[in-house]
């Protein structure tokens, strides 16, 4: 059987609240780490109206939907030294040059599996954030289409 969890979609974290444990009966769960019902726990306000228990599998895909939400809303155009700025912060990652554009990754996760890359085509420059599966040419493609 899956672990069940408490999942927020109005947290401003990952939405994954705790994991619950059996309580006082087998028919109720409680907190992990308090032991309070995921009703006791809306009523102190510790997480919103909206939160449920579900699986961590469906958690963890939820997690990453929210994630892809706040923080995934395609290209922004900066400047050269933006750029530049973004691409000395810390050693990149998947540095790539291909023909007339290059990619690179910062590889410090903003959440999960998002990641920032930068994207220079000729003299436009750019920031993404992305799940760091991504292919450069897609990363390339979304940045052309705002160029």
């Amino acid at each position: 059987m899956s672990e069940i969890c408490i999942f927020d979609p109005k947290s401003s974290g990952t939405g994954i609240y705790s994991f619950m444990a059996p309580g006082p009966s087998p028919q109720v769960l409680v907190c992990q780490f308090g032991g309070e019902t995921l009703e006791e726990l809306k009523a102190m306000g510790r997480v919103s109206p909206e939160a449920f228990l579900c699986p961590w599998e469906e958690a963890e895909t939820r997690s990453r939907g929210l994630a892809r939400e706040r923080h995934c809303k395609g290209p922004e155009r900066v400047s050269c030294a933006r750029w530049w700025e973004m691409l000395e912060v810390l050693f990149p990652g998947r540095w790539e040059h291909l023909g007339d554009c290059e990619v690179f990754m910062v590889p410090e996760m903003i959440t999960s599996n998002i990641y920032c890359f930068g994207v220079r085509i000729r003299q436009d420059y750019f920031l993404v954030n992305e799940d760091v599966g991504i292919a450069s040419s897609k990363l390339i493609e979304m940045c052309k289409e705002v160029a």
